[in-house]
């Protein structure tokens, strides 16, 4: 038993090491084409802080004139849109200052 393990064995080196020789290449990873450098900022867009400051303006002028302003974090952001659009109608601004005014609260969270 052993004679015929050991001869199966010699017999399956001497197949192996008589095939031919393939050479394993290690592949070369696609040139990336590098965009030239972003200059990244953190610093919001001119026009997007302009409006959050009108929105909070308008939160001030119209919803302290009736009532406390209430923080940000008093409700959820799914619940402002609909409290602001009731508001809306009681305080009569218009729907480009109700869609500031929900810009910047929504902000604030």
């Amino acid at each position: 038993m052993k004679f015929r393990i050991i001869s199966v064995l010699v017999l399956a080196a001497a197949v192996s090491s008589c095939s031919p020789k393939v050479a394993v290449t290690a592949m070369q990873p696609d040139p990336v084409q590098v965009p030239p450098k972003i200059v990244e900022t953190n610093a919001p867009n001119e026009a997007v802080v302009s409006a959050l400051e009108e929105g909070r303006s308008l939160t001030e002028k119209y919803c302290a004139n009736c009532h406390k302003l209430y923080p940000s974090n008093a409700f959820r952001a799914d619940q402002w849109p609909s409290i602001i659009k009731r508001m809306q109608k009681k305080a009569r601004i218009t729907d480009d200052e109700t869609a500031l005014i929900q810009n910047y609260i929504l902000s604030e969270l």
